[in-house]
């Protein structure tokens, strides 16, 4: 999760504003870690071109999925974002990918 959090930091730092692909699948990323790419993300300006965002095969349960989902519905939060892929579908997340018009993609799986 440090190297997630760290990765976070740049990109709450408006550091990488072509970043438009994040594949991060195979990290071992926990909650602790997608929360804290949430908050990233979910800051007006930290991923204005983001359009997939792959977070599958990594350790999110559920909570960490709700703070993605929580950050995803933020005014201007990666307004580009078009396909997200993750390894399990909370409500909270299904509902804003639907709401947002997002690819949800759970292993391989495609909603919306």
């Amino acid at each position: 999760d440090a190297e997630a959090a760290q990765l976070a930091e740049v990109i709450s730092s408006g550091a990488a504003p072509q970043l438009e692909s994040l594949y991060m699948h195979y990290n071992s990323i926990r909650n602790e870690g997608c929360k804290a790419l949430a908050a990233a993300i979910g800051k007006e300006g930290g991923a204005p071109r983001l359009k997939l965002l792959d977070l599958q095969r990594n350790q999110i349960g559920d909570e960490g999925l709700r703070a993605l989902a929580a950050a995803l519905g933020e005014e201007g939060a990666a307004p580009r974002l078009k396909t997200l892929s993750v390894d399990r579908k909370p409500a909270e997340l299904e509902a804003v990918c639907e709401a947002r018009g997002i690819e949800l993609r759970i292993k391989g799986l495609s909603f919306g």
